[in-house]
């Protein structure tokens, strides 16, 4: 990365105060009595650095916030502070774009899926009952907190 000229300095100091490009440009000829195309190539210097600070990697940042987010939801199952990890697996599953449709309906992928329909019903009611979330909680959130129930109790074991 190469160092920005102290008139790209200070075009940085400006556009971040919120001073339009051009106006930037202008006070720059101005104050360094520069011409106006040396002036403008210090804004657009300044600009790009800006740009280039500003910008993140998206991955990188997806990934800091799904182990913050699972992070929180451990705490919060370990303290039985059962809406705060609600809420951390609901916004787990929005981040990670996760759909939480009826695991009873046939996807069209298995022709027989169907023909368990009423066995997942059963399982889903049972899961809704035993894990201690509202009952209107997704039903993947019923199974984490009681997957999370069962690993505790083997590693207690």
């Amino acid at each position: 990365m190469q160092a920005l000229s102290k008139n790209a300095q200070d075009a940085v100091g400006r556009l971040i105060r919120g001073e339009s490009r051009e106006a930037v440009a202008a006070q720059l000829a101005k104050a360094h009595n520069l011409p106006p195309e040396q002036a403008e190539r210090a804004t657009a210097m300044a600009v790009e650095h800006i740009a280039r600070v500003a910008s993140f990697d998206r991955v990188a940042e997806l990934g800091a916030s799904k182990r913050r987010l699972e992070s929180i939801y451990r705490e919060a199952s370990d303290a039985h502070d059962w809406p705060v990890a609600l809420s951390a697996s609901k916004e787990l599953n929005r981040l990670l774009g996760l759909q939480t449709a009826d695991p009873a309906a046939p996807t069209g992928d298995d022709p027989d899926a169907g023909d368990h329909r009423e066995t997942l019903e059963q399982i889903a009611k049972h899961i809704t009952r035993v894990s201690g979330l509202p009952e209107d909680a997704p039903l993947l959130d019923h199974a984490r907190v009681l997957a999370d129930k069962a690993r505790r109790m083997e590693a207690k074991q």
